[in-house]
């Protein structure tokens, strides 16, 4: 089988990846999950979505670069809403962290 055909497509890894990053920001208030297990599976998935992209051998090394930096960040939010924190998270970035470009 051709590698490239099982490979996710970049352009649409980052259009879904974006959608969840914006609905993780407002979760739907008429589903039938709470907001925070509705933000914590988005979070899982955007980490997932992260994960492929920076490992995508169709993207140059830089934009490989920011997305591996989006994921480490993701990843901790994750974390962090994995152990329960009600209602809300804390910054994942500190002051002086490096930027994502």
């Amino acid at each position: 089988m051709d590698e490239r055909l099982s490979r996710p497509c970049p352009q649409m890894l980052v259009a879904t990846t974006m959608a969840l990053m914006t609905a993780f920001a407002n979760p739907n208030p008429a589903a039938s999950v709470p907001a925070a297990t509705q933000r914590l599976l988005m979070a899982r998935k955007i980490v997932s979505n992260l994960f492929f992209l920076k490992e995508h051998p169709g993207l140059g090394a830089p934009l490989r670069e920011v997305f591996a930096s989006a994921h480490a960040l993701w990843v901790a939010l994750a974390g962090q809403l994995q152990e329960g924190e009600p209602g809300s998270v804390r910054p994942v970035l500190k002051v002086g962290a490096r930027r994502l470009h």
